[in-house]
């Protein structure tokens, strides 16, 4: 790891340390901003407990300022899981996967490095989540279209296969850069994997995103 990104990152430990957490994020996984610091590097962020919610929440805008949507799948883990977890193995700690969004703050200029954009934690600053699918192993994710409306209103529809990363590789590169900073995922984490469709919110709204039958949809309201 690049020397600057893991001082971001450590940084961001540092910050973090404190908070009551809630689960961790996976960045640089899909679309244009994938390898956007280096080839396979998929950094985590921090969530806190308490900016975790759930559909069809209402949100103010006032209290976020600058503040994006994306759609996402959450992951909800059932237990800690060992650092040296193989990929067969991962999904046995896994109790569901739900349709979500991850709220991102943005709080750094254009002109921030990427080490502080690590310190910053991403610009995480919540999730959103749906109503978890505990048969999602049934559900082939690669072939889900996932799509984002704002007032009813289509603004992206994704397909997965070629725009994002295989979850449970994203998840196993999670697993082992925290590892590098005696951190893991532990019982009860929920876990964001990347992004489908992403956009500002400008003003009073409703966002849906919507990931097919098999998934589900989720809701939040921007006051």
């Amino acid at each position: 790891m690049d020397a600057k990104l893991e001082l971001g990152l450590r940084r961001q430990v540092e910050r973090f340390q404190d908070i009551r957490r809630g689960g961790w994020k996976v960045g640089l996984t899909s679309g244009a901003s994938r390898d956007r610091m280096g080839v396979g590097f998929r950094p985590f962020g921090h969530i806190a407990s308490e900016q975790i919610f759930q559909s069809d929440v209402q949100l103010s805008i006032a209290n976020v300022g600058d503040i994006g949507v994306e759609n996402e799948l959450c992951f909800h883990f059932a237990e800690d899981v060992p650092r040296d977890v193989t990929r067969d193995r991962l999904s046995n700690y896994i109790e569901a996967v739900s349709p979500s969004f991850e709220l991102n703050q943005q709080r750094l200029g254009e002109n921030a490095s990427n080490a502080e954009r690590l310190a910053d934690n991403l610009s995480q600053w919540g999730i959103v989540c749906g109503e978890p699918v505990a048969n999602w192993h049934e559900i082939n994710l690669d072939e889900i279209v996932v799509s984002l409306f704002r007032d009813g209103e289509l603004i992206s529809e994704t397909p997965a296969h070629g725009h994002i990363d295989d979850h449970l590789d994203s998840l196993l590169a999670l697993i082992g850069t925290l590892s590098q900073f005696n951190l893991a995922i532990t019982r009860g984490d929920s876990v964001i994997t990347g992004a489908f469709g992403r956009s500002r919110v400008s003003g009073p709204s409703v966002w849906r995103g919507d990931f097919g039958p098999g998934i589900g949809i989720v809701e939040v309201s921007w006051v």
